[in-house]
């Protein structure tokens, strides 16, 4: 072939579109995906639980501070569940002052309400008629569950000591005498002689335990049987269920202690001044204590002592005794009765007497009888046939001839 010969140029031929071919579509990005609606049932039931909750919540409050927490109901509760208080402690005192005499006693008491129980007196008397002078006693109890009770009384030798040492100086400082260091010898030597006539006396009960059955007390005091009667009544009253809630009964239809004001906290209670001196708390009073005599409590205790209706006047307005006070401290929680103070005046010779105690409800100390006891009633007995020294007579000599007989 001929070199100068060109090669057909050739045009590539078109590329044919497929007939169904759809036109070019601009190129989207992704959206993000869309999440299905879930329904509101959930949302609507927490929104419900969540109102009922708060108003559970403001509820329960509303009832714990208006009626849980209202002073009257706390004191109510408190004075009914002392009755019922299975064990306990107490430490108080107790002050009586009146012209004759002043008496002091710190007092602790432990027991349970179906068991055993025991306590301690520490006692400062003051005589202020003749003696005016201040001597110490202690008494000690026992009680044992369906058993004796034990009482012991320590520091009478050293009182009667005291007592008679006082009297003969008083006669002494009467007539005017002074007594020379000789003189006083014989003073105290004739002091030791009466206290030694009375030691044999003394001796029989002094810090000695003493065994006290029922009965023991009748033959020596013209109350003694009443009181003995009494006393197994409110035996009966700590065991006896039905008896216990029909005095609850009695109050709550009766409740007469209302609260007067809020006061300090005391021995982990809230305390509050109860109203004794409104005329609708002594009318209350009073119709709570002839509710007590329809009882089984009242009825049994009217057959120990037919002056027993003298109950109902506790809450009238004849009563003897005036600006009558009266405390109580009790737990915010539990309502249970923590303190209490008393504290009275006589109107007859405005004598006072305060009453104040501690109480730790739930605690209870061990309590054993006494291995060593002696019979009370023999003990009783054996005084009786002492007629006293000196002849049987009241005059005492004293350390001088010159000074004459001295009379106590």
């Amino acid at each position: 072939m001929n070199k100068d010969l060109k090669q057909p140029t050739t045009t590539p031929a078109p590329e044919k579109t497929p007939v169904n071919s759809q036109p070019e579509q601009p190129i989207k990005t992704a959206s993000p995906a869309i999440k299905p609606k879930k329904k509101k049932t959930g949302l609507i039931i927490g929104i419900v639980t969540g109102s009922l909750l708060v108003i559970g919540i403001i509820a329960a409050v509303l009832v714990y501070f208006l009626w849980w927490q209202n002073p009257n109901k706390i004191v109510s509760d408190a004075i009914v569940s002392s009755f019922t208080m299975n064990k306990a402690t107490t430490k108080g005192s107790v002050s009586i002052d009146s012209p004759e005499i002043k008496v002091e006693a710190d007092i602790n008491y432990s027991g349970v309400r179906e068991g055993s129980s025991k306590f301690d007196i520490k006692m400062k008397m003051t005589p202020r008629v003749k003696l005016d002078q201040t001597f110490s006693i202690n008494l000690e109890g026992i009680y044992i569950n369906e058993g004796s009770s034990y009482i012991k009384i320590d520091g009478v030798e050293k009182a009667l000591e005291e007592v008679i040492e006082n009297a003969m100086n008083k006669e002494i400082e009467k007539r005017g005498y002074v007594l020379t260091p000789s003189q006083q010898k014989e003073f105290d030597a004739a002091k030791d002689q009466v206290v030694a006539q009375f030691k044999p006396i003394v001796d029989k009960f002094d810090g000695k335990w003493l065994e006290v059955k029922d009965g023991d007390f009748d033959g020596y005091s013209s109350s003694g049987a009443e009181r003995n009667c009494h006393n197994k009544v409110f035996t009966a009253l700590m065991k006896d269920k039905s008896m216990s809630n029909e005095l609850f009964q009695a109050y709550r239809q009766n409740s007469f202690i209302t609260v007067k004001r809020s006061i300090e906290d005391r021995n982990g209670g809230k305390g509050y001044e109860i109203d004794l001196d409104s005329k609708e708390a002594k009318s209350k009073a009073k119709s709570f204590f002839e509710a007590v005599e329809k009882t089984e409590f009242g009825k049994r205790m009217a057959e120990c002592d037919e002056e027993s209706g003298e109950m109902r006047s506790t809450g009238s307005d004849n009563s003897d005794i005036k600006d009558a006070v009266l405390k109580i401290w009790v737990d915010p929680m539990s309502h249970q009765l923590r303190a209490f103070e008393v504290s009275a005046v006589s109107k007859k010779d405005d004598s006072k007497i305060e009453v104040s105690f501690d109480i730790n409800p739930g605690e209870a100390e061990p309590v054993e009888a006494p291995s060593d006891a002696e019979s009370f009633k023999e003990v009783m007995e054996s005084l009786e046939n002492y007629g006293g020294g000196n002849g049987g007579g009241n005059s005492l000599p004293l350390p001088v001839n010159s000074l004459g007989g001295l009379s106590i």
